[in-house]
């Protein structure tokens, strides 16, 4: 029953609320099936706690009696559709704005909320409103009716970190990089604005369906209380133990929780863990906590010293801005890719849609293998349905573009500039065939050594890796028909030497492919950069500027792709462009 055929029966038995004869099932199935029926367990076990909630009938979000034409699911001018999520701090549901017609997400603080909490919620929110970043769940405004208060924001459809954590997903050293940098840069809009998040972790942190990483559930103002359940799994984990001792929050106690989130990302588990708030005060006077060394020895040393610093006990040893956090977080490794979180995006309490991601991960993957076991040479360019390495159906299916645009063909020498976890050196070495080579440039030792292990892994041979340095790539001259920049140019603040050894390193007509990202607007308003240094700054580039530097640099611009990969979702408009430029032929 646990072959991938009996899928739909049992997913509909999950849905019906029907038993399952899980022994069975297990006893049917193959490695693939078990695994499978594993991630269709979860599924169950979710649906099962779903169905001991209280129906959404029996949850009173109506005005008082006295607010003017009070109905049933209506709070204010928003009307409810449905319950979403909710804990300690209030309810969160989906709700259509009758006066912008739009759908949002509505969060309700607790009757019971204090004056001061009340106060404290409304005065942020509004403060928040001002704030427009596109790893910032947009405030549309907050406001008091009745005995509830309430903050109403961008609808974001995606995924939190916890969620992927609890369907299975292993983060990678890269992949936590790319969502601490995405992070901080939202931290740091929040504390220009004035304000402290005092919330941050993993079920904070959604990964949207445009594959941005955006920070969530404000005005939570947490206060812990030793009546707290005794098992602790969220909120105090991540607290910074100078707020256990009751001081106020402050940069620094945000700047702890993002290091916890990365810890609890990369680890499945806190650097302080206890039953109860007690015992977790105790155990923070006692500095028993574990390292990120000690809890991942495998991972490289430079990012568990960074991890490490920002959990430190004391607080003037943390880093002192976000912005600080995110430059040693990039300064780890040059490429970092959000896009390679490798789940597909899918609304949070959506049973139906994580049933059919299970089944269609099982299957990519068992086509991933195939392709691995039949390489060959080939005359065209494959499109590898490998979605552990790319996060949406729109960029798996981009890569064949971008290995057309090289012209990755059987025999053709290829380089990767700023390789990255190899997802694009991976797949151009099988586009290339045996009788081709590609070439992995990276700038990190721990990048070249993790690829090295994955292509080792996949039975790959026809790879070679190469340790550049900022000003030079350290390819040999007239050796390469194509070399490939995705998404690490923007990190290039000075780039003529580097464009200018890569148009060494490439044969007469040789190809250069570029890619990168750049925002456009945010809800109507133009927040693209003037200026090269603002853009860098933002981690983004315009075409025109990279145009001007290729020219520059002797290549000559034969295509442009403006919306190659164009991310448009809740009030956010951006995305990837490309360029092809090439050497001059040889005259």
């Amino acid at each position: 029953m646990a072959s991938e055929e009996h899928v739909p029966d049992i997913a509909g038995a999950i849905l019906d609320g029907r038993s399952i004869d899980w022994g069975s099932a297990e006893s049917s199935g193959d490695g693939t099936g078990r695994l499978l029926l594993e991630q269709l367990k979860l599924v169950a076990a979710v649906a099962e706690f779903h169905r001991q909630l209280p129906a959404f009938d029996a949850i009173d979000v109506s005005p008082p009696a006295t607010a003017r034409d009070p109905t049933p699911n209506l709070w204010g001018h928003l009307r409810v559709v449905e319950r979403i999520g909710g804990g300690a701090f209030g309810e969160v549901f989906r709700a259509w704005d009758t006066r912008l017609d739009r759908e949002v997400a509505l969060k309700l603080l607790p009757a019971e909320s204090t004056e001061n909490q009340a106060t404290s919620t409304i005065d942020e929110g509004r403060l928040l409103a001002r704030v427009r970043h596109p790893n910032v769940a947009t405030i549309y405004g907050a406001e008091r009716i009745g005995n509830r208060v309430g903050l109403w924001m961008e609808l974001v459809n995606g995924r939190t970190l916890e969620q992927l954590l609890d369907a299975g997903k292993v983060f990678t050293s890269g992949e936590a990089v790319a969502i601490g940098v995405e992070v901080c840069r939202a931290m740091s809009a929040v504390h220009r604005a004035g304000l402290i998040h005092r919330d941050i972790k993993a079920q904070n942190v959604m990964v949207a369906e445009d594959q941005r990483v955006v920070l969530m559930d404000f005005g939570t103002g947490y206060e812990p209380k030793d009546s707290s359940p005794a098992t602790l799994a969220g909120t105090p984990l991540y607290l910074a133990p100078e707020l256990l001792c009751g001081h106020g929050a402050t940069v620094q106690s945000d700047i702890y929780s993002a290091g916890v989130l990365l810890y609890h990302i990369l680890t499945r588990s806190y650097p302080v863990e206890a039953a109860s708030l007690s015992e977790l005060r105790e155990r923070h006077q006692r500095q028993e906590r574990r390292s990120m060394r000690a809890a991942r020895s495998d991972f490289p040393s430079k990012l568990a010293a960074v991890v490490d610093r920002a959990i430190d006990p004391q607080p003037t040893r943390r880093f002192q801005s976000a912005d600080d956090l995110a430059r040693a977080l990039e300064a780890l490794e040059a490429r970092r890719r959000i896009a390679q979180l490798g789940y597909p995006a899918v609304a949070a309490a959506a049973l139906i849609p994580l049933v059919s991601w299970v089944a269609f991960e099982m299957r990519d993957q068992r086509r991933a293998n195939q392709f691995s076991m039949s390489r060959g040479a080939s005359a065209t360019p494959h499109i590898w349905p490998l979605t552990t390495q790319f996060g949406s159906p729109d960029e798996a299916q981009k890569v064949g573009e971008v290995l057309a645009a090289l012209q990755a063909e059987s025999g053709k020498r290829i380089a990767d500039v700023g390789a990255g976890e190899g997802s694009y050196t991976r797949r151009i070495a099988r586009a290339v065939g045996p009788t081709g080579r590609v070439t992995a440039v990276d700038i990190t030792e721990d990048n070249l050594a993790n690829l090295r292990a994955r292509v080792q892994q996949d039975n790959i041979t026809n790879v070679d890796f190469v340790l550049c340095t900022e000003d030079d790539t350290r390819l040999p001259e007239n050796t390469f028909d194509a070399v490939l920049i995705y998404n690490v140019y923007h990190h290039m603040t000075a780039p003529e030497p580097t464009l200018r050894s890569i148009l060494a390193a490439l044969k007469p007509g040789g190809r250069l492919v570029v890619s990168e990202p750049i925002h456009e607007e945010i809800h109507g308003e133009n927040v693209r950069k003037a200026t090269r240094a603002e853009q860098i700054n933002d981690h983004e580039i315009a075409p025109d500027f990279v145009q001007q530097e290729l020219q520059a640099a002797g290549f000559e611009v034969i295509e442009q792709r403006p919306d190659f990969l164009p991310f448009t979702s809740a009030g956010y408009k951006g995305g990837f462009w490309l360029m092809v430029a090439r050497k001059p032929p040889a005259r």
